[in-house]
């Protein structure tokens, strides 16, 4: 694993990137370039599925070193009862903190524990990708204590990371993995990088385990007198 995707390095050159203003000026004193002050840059992209009629839930994602060949991938499937007692964007959350987690233990498997990098994550939930992953802040319950949980483990990390909701047009591969079908996202993957590897990786039961989300939104609804329900919104569909 680590001589392929050292190897998909070699020849490659850091794409740059400059922000400007209507005349010309730069926004900031200096260009962005991933990759150029030595620091690992890595890409992440992550979905979750959830379907009503028969409670199927999952989550997959996938992520690569800044324009390498070398993909890895992961697929999760909850149990129905679980996926029942959470919502979409509990499980989006979910998905995405088990993509973090995979990522950095690649990462420390070729760099070194606690080495500084980058991790740019994209999804298309707006809610967590736009808002909950930036500013790790929730307004949900179940969301806090999941923000609570990555909040403590970036604060005792070395990651810079940011996030962005893209379209779900562009988020069809990790869409794919969160709704089970690895052979879809095989073929999808390649028009993102052609020559691509991919390598599955296990998800450790730690990192996608819902039972404590669950037994602490029960506690929470117990004490407030009023009992736990997912919330029902559009997102709650099931995807085709």
């Amino acid at each position: 694993m680590v001589n392929a995707l050292r190897g998909s390095q070699q020849g490659r050159s850091a794409r740059a990137f400059s922000l400007a203003t209507q005349p010309g000026r730069p926004l900031t004193p200096y260009r962005l370039r991933p990759g150029e002050d030595n620091h690992p840059v890595w890409q992440n992209f992550n979905d979750a599925s959830r379907r009503t009629d028969s409670w199927f839930g999952a989550a997959g994602g996938w992520f690569r070193l800044w324009e390498t060949d070398v993909v890895f991938y992961f697929w999760h499937l909850w149990p129905p009862g679980h996926v029942e007692q959470c919502n979409i964007a509990e499980l989006e959350l979910q998905a995405a903190m088990i993509a973090l987690h995979l990522q950095l233990e690649v990462h420390e498997q070729l760099f070194g524990r606690n080495s500084p990098h980058y991790t740019l994550v994209a999804g298309d939930n707006s809610s967590i990708s736009d808002y909950c992953l930036n500013t790790m802040r929730a307004s949900k319950p179940g969301l806090r204590w999941q923000i609570q949980r990555l909040a403590a483990t970036e604060d005792n990390g070395n990651r810079l990371l940011s996030s962005k909701q893209c379209h779900r047009e562009f988020n069809t591969a990790a869409d794919h993995l969160a709704n089970g079908a690895l052979q879809a996202f095989l073929h999808c993957i390649c028009s993102v990088a052609p020559r691509a590897t991919c390598i599955r990786l296990t998800v450790p039961h730690s990192s996608a385990d819902l039972s404590e989300l669950i037994a602490w939104k029960q506690q929470i609804s117990t004490y407030s007198g009023v009992v736990a329900a997912p919330q029902k919104n559009a997102q709650e569909q099931p995807r085709q």
